[in-house]
């Protein structure tokens, strides 16, 4: 690990707290219709993801990985359009976030993170909006194999019985 890079990803967890709530600020004064659409819960949850891309930001510089870092944007990206919230909103958080760390860094620190997050953003758009499925559409078990999915999403694993399937067909062939 570069000396530099340890002390980027120290001074982002130092000042983690402090940063996530300067940039969900300025996010809010720049685009006040977010609060409107969210509410005061969108904006803790706000507050909350900042703190994760920020410390994500940390890691990712200290592994000296812009990979790893996109990684977690991809992952991020998927996550938040679940919950719809469009790409865009994640793009311009990171954008707030790159203008946050410039004013709060020393040059030198924000020029690696900016290095990181320009990256990023440009990636963003090419990154895919959902995790793709295992399930093989047109199979001959594919409806069940989701029936059977949901149900384990729903709760818990004692409550999902593989009674539906046929005899000839074990849970594992699903």
């Amino acid at each position: 690990m570069h000396f530099l890079n340890q002390q980027v990803s120290e001074a982002l967890n130092t000042r983690r707290p402090a940063l996530a709530e300067r940039m969900v600020a300025r996010e809010l004064v720049r685009h006040p219709e977010l609060e409107q659409r969210y509410g005061v819960a969108g904006r803790d949850r706000c507050l909350e993801d900042a703190g994760y891309h920020l410390a994500y930001l940390a890691q990712a510089i200290a592994a000296d990985s812009v990979a790893l870092f996109v990684d977690y944007v991809g992952w991020a990206k998927v996550t938040l359009a679940k919950r719809d919230i469009p790409a865009r909103d994640l793009g311009g958080l990171l954008g707030i976030m790159k203008e946050s760390l410039q004013q709060e860094l020393p040059p030198e620190f924000s020029r690696l993170a900016g290095h990181f997050l320009d990256h990023v953003l440009q990636r963003l758009p090419q990154l895919a909006d959902d995790v793709p499925s295992f399930i093989v559409e047109g199979a001959p078990l594919a409806p069940l194999a989701r029936a059977y999915l949901q149900a384990l999403l729903r709760g818990p694993a004692g409550h999902c019985r593989a009674r539906s399937l046929p005899s000839s067909v074990s849970v594992h062939a699903v």
